[in-house]
């Protein structure tokens, strides 16, 4: 049986937020190329915002928070959805940081050879695993 990971405090009430609703809501912002299909930079890995004017430290720690929670397999994360809630992501779409994004990808069309030429935000979603569920209640 496994001993419970060792977790601080924010990691804990993350947990606790993800076990509360089915899933929660999640992106990965990409910068791709209309050029080349398979070209697809990660800009920004794990986002989960909280508001639309979440500054990028906050956007970094929580994204930080749930890889490592990833790691300890008490969540997945997962970017392979079938079929997403529009306004589950609505504020994605209205945030600084895909702002930033779209600007990033109009100031790199002034580049020669430029070929990230779109901002793409991919939906995904974070889940408590049963060995989470156990942990947080501490049963494991």
């Amino acid at each position: 049986m496994s001993h419970l990971p060792k977790l601080t405090t924010q990691e804990t009430e993350l947990l606790r937020k993800i076990s509360l609703v089915r899933q929660l809501p999640l992106v990965r912002l990409e910068l791709r190329s209309s050029k080349e299909k398979s070209l697809i930079s990660t800009a920004l890995n794990h986002v989960l915002l909280k508001n639309a004017d979440d500054t990028m430290e906050e956007i970094k720690n929580r994204s930080q928070l749930l890889t490592r929670l990833a790691e300890q397999k008490l969540i997945t994360l997962d970017y392979n959805l079938a079929v997403t809630v529009k306004s589950d992501y609505e504020l994605y779409y209205n945030s600084g940081v895909y702002s930033s994004l779209c600007q990033l990808v109009e100031d790199g069309k002034e580049r020669p050879g430029f070929l990230f030429d779109t901002p793409y935000i991919k939906k995904g979603r974070a889940v408590i695993t049963p060995f989470g569920k156990r942990c947080l209640w501490g049963h494991c």
